[in-house]
């Protein structure tokens, strides 16, 4: 029998491992301030034959910041306030309103809520 030997192939080098990167790290972005929560209000005052006498305040932590005063007899007035600042639920207890008759009597609410 001829046998023919051709020799023995070399064993290749063993390939080195890809290099491996870190994950990434998620990152957490900078919380984006936000403006303070604000409710707005409009007031719907209805007269009676006596307007010229109602007046009313709007008083923030004791601070008068709206009022109005008169008004034309047996009329249904809408009076926006605009944006009172609302952060949390005890805020609301922090305004005060009044209506006035000057002739006499007085009705007076603390907290915006009831007025919604």
């Amino acid at each position: 029998s001829n046998s023919h030997s051709f020799g023995s192939c070399p064993t290749p080098a063993p390939t080195p491992p890809a290099p491996t990167t870190a994950a990434p790290v998620p990152t957490t972005p900078a919380p984006v301030p936000t403006a303070p929560a604000c409710l707005g209000i409009e007031l719907e005052l209805k007269t009676d034959r006596y307007g010229g006498e109602t007046s009313w305040q709007l008083k923030d932590n004791g601070q008068l910041i709206k009022s109005g005063d008169g008004y034309p007899d047996n009329q249904i007035v809408n009076i926006p306030f605009g944006c009172l600042a609302i952060e949390t639920d005890s805020d609301y207890e922090r305004y005060e309103f009044t209506v006035i008759d000057s002739y006499g009597g007085e009705y007076q609410k603390t907290g915006v809520h009831p007025f919604l």
